[in-house]
Formats: structure tokens, sequence, C-alpha cells
């Protein structure tokens, strides 16, 4: 029998629609598959970094205790030096943003200056008081990322 849209049989006909199927098909997965490749490349970009971020921001909170210490013990231009590259180190690592949502940033830096301010003044008191916040709140900001890292690890989804 003679297709008389086509102008072919109908059994090559099928054949084509059958063969142009699995071609839309294969492609359409081919797509579909890079899709899903280049998201799960990103958000696997994005945790390795903010795992990065994290061990950073861990190890310079860390170091501003010494770099404090030193500081109330001799005030060189060494120790107040080395005492403001720790405050750099953490200040980068923080969101400057003044938003509610960035509460713990807020209250890090704020924290910061209030010890740099306590140090110049020569009071251990308020330094290590202000130690103590600074390292309350990155606790609760590296648990925070920590907590947001693995759901989007486990999503495949990056939190807003």
């Amino acid at each position: 029998m003679f297709c008389w849209f086509t102008g072919m049989s109908p059994e090559v006909a099928a054949a084509l629609i059958t063969v142009s199927g699995a071609i839309l098909g294969a492609w359409l997965l081919y797509m579909s598959t890079i899709a899903v490749a280049r998201k799960n490349l990103f958000v696997t970009t994005v945790t390795t970094e903010r795992a990065k971020w994290r061990e950073e921001l861990r190890k310079a909170t860390g170091a501003l205790y010494p770099a404090v210490r030193a500081a109330l013990e001799t005030r060189t231009a060494e120790t107040l030096g080395a005492l403001d590259e720790q405050r750099i180190a953490i200040r980068l690592r923080l969101n400057p943003s003044r938003e509610e949502k960035h509460k713990l940033d807020i209250a890090i830096s704020d924290a910061l200056q209030a010890l740099i301010l306590a140090v110049e003044r020569n009071d251990p008191i308020e330094a290590y008081t202000r130690l103590e916040l600074i390292e309350s709140n990155v606790q609760q900001l590296l648990k925070q990322e920590w907590d947001k890292s693995k759901g989007e690890a486990r999503s495949g989804e990056l939190a807003p």
C-alpha cells in the first residue's frame, strides 16, 4: 500500500518515524544528562568551597586568641600587626551585609571592632569578653553553614 501523505509505503514511513523518535529521545536524554551533570558539578563546587571557607574561618578564629594575648602582654608594632592580620582574616570571610539574616556575621564583625578597641585601651577583661563572644558567634555560624551544606549535598539544591 502506498502512503498518500508521504509518498512512501507505510512500512518505510513507520520505520522513519521510529528512527526519528529514537534519535529525538536519545538527544533529549543526552541534554537532560548534561543539565543534571552541570547542576551536580555546580552544587559540588559550591559545597567544596564552603568547606574550605569553614576551615579557613575556624583557623583564623583560633589564631585570634594568641594574637590578642601577645598584644595585651607586649603592645608592639609586631604584636598589634599580628592581631590586625587575624582580624582581617576573619572579617574577609564574613558577609558584609547588614541584613537581619546575616546577624551572626554582624555580631562577629562588631565584636572584632570592640576587641581591637579593648586591646588598644589595654583592657584585658573587655578583650577576653569580646573573644568569647566572637568564638560563640563563629561557632554558631560554622554550625549554620555546615547544616546548610549537608542539606545541599542531600538535596542537590543550593540553599538561598
